[in-house]
Parts: C-alpha cells; structure tokens; sequence
C-alpha cells in the first residue's frame, strides 16, 4: 500500500488526528506538491496555534526551502 492510501485510510477513519493530516502535508511536500503541503500546514497552525515547530515550518515552505 502507497503512503498516500496510508494516510487517506487513517484520516478516513481518524479525521481528528492532527499528526495525520501533518503526516499528509510532509508527505506532499517530499512528492513535490509544494502548495497543497503549505495550505494543509497553515490550516494545522491555524487550528493549533500551540504549534511553534509547525508555524516556523510554514514561514520556511512559504519561502521555498522548508523541509518537513
């Protein structure tokens, strides 16, 4: 099984689970789909503001050069 149906099988069946959707959003950005990784990490930091690590790694992906 692909991480991609991986992931969408964990996240269909624990949508709540931050750390799925942040796994989402790394894998995303190591595939090259640098601009869907960015919107579902700033919809993360948005919903968890408490996330210092994850908003540091928005303003590097919003730069170009952020690795997860």
């Amino acid at each position: 099984m692909s991480p991609e149906t991986r992931i969408k099988k964990a996240l269909s069946l624990h949508p709540e689970q931050i750390w799925y959707e942040k796994l989402k959003s790394d894998i995303l950005w190591e595939q090259g789909d640098r601009q869907e990784s960015a919107e579902i990490l700033e919809e993360l930091v948005a919903r968890d503001r408490f996330m210092a690590r994850w908003r540091e790694e928005l303003k590097l992906r919003a730069a170009g050069k952020g690795a997860p």
